[in-house]
């Protein structure tokens, strides 16, 4: 790059005006739990997700300029000066952050896990699985449980776990998508460090290899520790608003059944992006009602073995009453 970027927020962010369709849209899980928010909780969560959603489309460059405007955002958060009308619709999300009391140490970290996303991905360790997940997920826990009216930094336990379980879902459906992107988030120690490009060829493949047979057995080991963290994070639950329950546990079991589906057809069909329909909602609904009424009601100790390697990060403790 010669020289700083200069571009217009207002132009860019333009499509994500209309939260509710933007939710609609790119969000189906989401937006299918949203119904059990009410109007004002469920147009706060829209307006979030739209944002995080916006912050996806610069990371990836769908956007133009898209890692300096990210770049700029966390200069502004440090109180740097920023060129009148390059960051007004970021301002405008700040008022609603401070609006809501949405953490801005997290939103930061949120920020630093998209920048690290502009070089292809390889991760070595489950270390560095979690770390990743904790900061472009993890975080988006913490800022919706403040969405939603609920600022215990014990509840943000479990609100970064279950933000990380559906990340780590997220990262077994895709896993052939993001391998054509040049990312592998499937930790080297768990796959003999295949590389993207040798996913690519397997997944382009349609007989057994010994390549589709590492991706198949560390998406098993992927979707095993979601389940640990969807766990805890649906151990949360009793810290949110009555309403808020049964639509975080809605949006979580929808998101869990996307791993399970992947687990039922023993992941051969990897290559292609599981999705699942209104029949798989509807029961991923009714589990989720039976957890606020019967099985999460009371609050517990957060497991802080599931946070050791994020000691230091925003909201994270070494132990947790």
């Amino acid at each position: 790059m010669n020289g700083p970027a200069t571009f217009s927020e207002s132009e860019i962010f333009s499509p994500y005006e209309d939260s509710a369709a933007t939710l609609a849209k790119h969000g189906k899980t989401f937006n299918w739990a949203r119904r059990f928010l009410g109007k004002e909780n469920g147009d706060k969560a829209a307006q979030l997700y739209a944002f995080c959603r916006y912050l996806d489309d610069l990371a990836d460059d769908g956007l133009a300029h898209g890692h300096a405007r990210i770049e700029a955002m966390q200069k502004k958060l440090s109180g740097d000066t920023i060129a009148p009308g390059q960051m007004d619709e970021f301002s405008r999300f700040l008022d609603f952050a401070n609006n809501n009391q949405l953490s801005l140490p997290a939103l930061n970290e949120l920020l630093v896990g998209l920048v690290g996303d502009r070089e292809p991905a390889e991760l070595q360790s489950e270390a560095d699985l979690l770390c990743y997940a904790y900061r472009v997920a993890g975080t988006v826990g913490v800022l919706m449980s403040s969405v939603l009216g609920c600022h215990d930094e014990d509840a943000f336990a479990h609100a970064i776990d279950l933000g990380i379980a559906m990340q780590l879902t997220n990262i077994a459906r895709d896993v052939a998508e993001d391998a054509r992107m040049g990312r592998r988030y499937i930790p080297a120690d768990w796959c003999a460090d295949l590389s993207a490009a040798e996913i690519c060829k397997a997944a382009a493949d349609d007989t057994e290899t010994e390549i589709s047979h590492l991706v198949q057995l560390s998406l098993y080991r992927l979707l095993r520790l979601a389940d640990k963290y969807y766990a805890s994070g649906f151990q949360g639950l009793p810290y949110l608003p009555t309403r808020a329950r049964t639509a975080i546990a809605v949006a979580g079991r929808a998101y869990q059944a996307i791993g399970h589906g992947m687990r039922h057809k023993n992941f051969h069909s990897w290559s292609s992006r599981e999705v699942t329909g209104t029949a798989t909602k509807i029961v991923a609904s009714f589990s989720a009602l039976i957890d606020v009424r019967f099985r999460y009601t009371k609050k517990v100790k957060h497991a802080s073995e599931l946070q050791k390697h994020l000691i230091g990060l925003p909201h994270v403790r070494s132990s947790h009453c």
